[in-house]
């Protein structure tokens, strides 16, 4: 199944038309979901549908009626929800929250796209939730997020595979409106 990305961004590129059969497609996985989730919101804090994604995502114990009054105290005052848990909250739970996405923030304006994304799927919690036990469908998700970082270094491979030789730190920015055009 992990090994479905790069069949796929292959034929996107070629413009050639596929149907995957007996499974979903690499991008519809819920894990690349949820991480792609991670790196839209820490590239743009306004991407209000990634954090109410994975605010409790892994579980960190911030319910469904606190992820209400975040979505209806950012309605009201017109602001993303980002805005109102980075200057209102005081739940532990989410200023946790608030802290990891600062920090992951911080990490992406001075690391490679590569870099960062391997600290969101750690940090995050969301290989340490699969890790844990480690049945078939978690060894499975595993490996589909070990293939979605292969992604981010392949991407960068590329960008510098140019002639003059010369490095330049690929963003997680970039790697996202890459990923963004595949899917």
């Amino acid at each position: 199944n992990s090994q479905s990305r790069g069949f796929e961004e292959s034929l996107r590129r070629m413009n050639i038309p596929y149907k995957i059969r007996g499974g979903m497609s690499f991008y519809q996985r819920k894990e690349i979901k949820d991480i792609l989730a991670y790196v839209r919101l820490v590239v743009n804090k306004k991407d209000d549908e990634a954090l109410f994604r994975i605010i409790n995502y892994p579980t960190r114990g911030i319910g469904d009626v606190t992820k209400e009054n975040i979505r209806l105290a950012a309605q009201q005052a017109n602001v993303s929800m980002w805005e109102v848990i980075d200057q209102a909250a005081k739940q532990a739970k989410v200023l946790a929250f608030r802290d990891l996405i600062v920090e992951l923030t911080e990490l992406s304006n001075r690391a490679d796209a590569l870099t960062v994304l391997r600290e969101i799927a750690t940090r995050s919690g969301i290989i340490g939730q699969f890790s844990m036990n480690r049945t078939p469908e978690n060894i499975s998700v595993l490996e589909n997020i070990d293939e979605l970082i292969n992604s981010a270094k392949a991407f960068i491979d590329s960008e510098n595979d140019d002639e003059m030789k010369v490095e330049k730190r690929v963003t997680l920015s970039d790697w996202l409106e890459n990923v963004s055009l595949m899917t």
